[in-house]
């Protein structure tokens, strides 16, 4: 803890705490001192998804640590860029479910063509079908048509065959 005091070579004032009792004095110097060694020591441990309140606590007891004369610039710094990072996060996170509404709804728009797909082909395999049966009678009607011909031409040369000249 002193370690970290010193590390940021903090040399506060407590100018606030002068009105009070000297016994009283030195314990809240103390418990300032640690207090800002806390919150340092705090600081690497704080993850992307603890609430914000913990670093805006944090804030405003640096606040009150300056007050007293500590030098808080690069903690508040650090603070303010995790909070922005958050911020950012956040809205990321916005982003992200609408881009999986986005999903979401192209994925039941594709089921629904592919559906629809489905049906076509069905009705197409469906006029297919009808449409070989159609073929079919329409080449025995062209067959019967050329029988019926024929049979009238071999009838009329026959006949024309057998008058006499």
């Amino acid at each position: 803890m002193w370690a970290i005091i010193e590390l940021y070579s903090q040399k506060p004032h407590f100018a606030p705490l002068k009105e009070m009792n000297e016994d009283c004095r030195e314990g809240l110097a103390i418990a300032h001192f640690v207090t800002f060694g806390n919150l340092v020591q705090r600081l690497p441990d704080l993850k992307p998804n603890d609430p914000v309140d913990i670093i805006n606590n944090t804030l405003e007891t640096l606040s009150d640590l300056e007050t007293h004369g500590f030098d808080v610039g690069p903690v508040r710094g650090r603070l303010n860029q995790l909070l922005s990072l958050k911020t950012k996060m956040f809205r990321h996170q916005d982003t992200l479910k609408e881009v999986e509404k986005e999903i979401e709804m192209c994925k039941h728009e594709k089921c629904m063509v592919e559906k629809e797909v489905d049906e076509l082909k069905e009705k197409t395999r469906v006029l297919q079908s009808k449409l070989e049966q159609i073929a079919t009678k329409q080449k025995a009607k062209e067959e019967e048509l050329m029988r019926m011909q024929t049979n009238d031409l071999e009838v009329d040369f026959e006949k024309l065959a057998a008058t006499p000249l």
